[in-house]
Parts: structure tokens; C-alpha cells; sequence
């Protein structure tokens, strides 16, 4: 249960970060995104999933790209962690559910999750 709660986070944040990384991103990974996600549809942190995925392929300047995205997510989501699992155990991962119900929560967050979140909440998410 732990583990997963723990993937589901990482999905929220991962999503949330590929949009605020998005305009480096975007330009340090637009050709390998073209050639291994040209088929993916965007949103949802599935191009920063596809990408992650072909990561071995990558030129070494996304993959770079997509290394610090991913430390960003797992120090995100430790702090989140707890909340996730008081507040939203019971929610479906995907589409946001997990993000809008700890933005619902957002009184009751632990500080540094609200601190999280705050800084997340200045990016479209996909």
C-alpha cells in the first residue's frame, strides 16, 4: 500500500513538475520527444513517462533533463506522503484526482506539502 501510494504521488508531481520544467524541457527534449513519443498523447505526464521510459536512448541532455525532473518529483513527494495517504487513499491516480484532492485538502496539509503544492500550483498541470 505504501509503495503504492508512493507511485501515485510521483505520477502527481511528475505531472505537475513536467509542466513547470516544461519550457527547458521542451527544448532540451524536443527531438528525442519527437522520435520515441511522437505517437503519445500529451497530458498527464505521459510524454515525461515515455521519455523516462526510452531514457537509455536519449541524448544526454534530456536525459539529464528528465534525472532532475525525476529528483524533483521524489523530493516532492516526500513531502506528501502522509497526506496522500489520510486524504486521498481512496482516490482513482490519474487525471489529476490525486493533485485536485489534496488542493481540496489544502487546509489540512502538513506545511510542507502545502509548501509543495503552492509551488506547483504557479504551473498548468497537464
Amino acid at each position: 500500500m505504501k509503495k503504492t501510494m508512493l507511485m501515485i504521488g510521483m505520477l502527481v508531481f511528475a505531472t505537475a513538475l513536467t509542466a513547470q520544467q516544461g519550457q527547458k524541457g521542451h527544448a532540451v527534449c524536443r527531438a528525442d520527444s519527437q522520435k520515441f513519443c511522437k505517437d503519445v498523447k500529451p497530458g498527464q505526464g505521459r510524454i515525461y513517462q515515455c521519455l523516462s521510459a526510452n531514457k537509455a536512448s536519449l541524448t544526454p541532455e534530456c536525459a539529464a533533463h528528465v534525472d532532475e525532473v525525476q529528483k524533483n518529483v521524489k523530493a516532492k513527494m516526500a513531502n506528501c506522503q502522509n497526506d496522500i495517504a489520510k486524504f486521498c487513499s481512496t482516490v482513482e491516480p490519474g487525471e489529476g484526482r490525486i493533485y485536485n484532492c489534496l488542493k481540496a485538502n489544502e487546509a489540512s496539509l502538513e506545511p510542507a506539502c502545502k509548501t509543495a503544492l503552492t509551488k506547483n500550483n504557479n504551473y498548468k498541470t497537464n
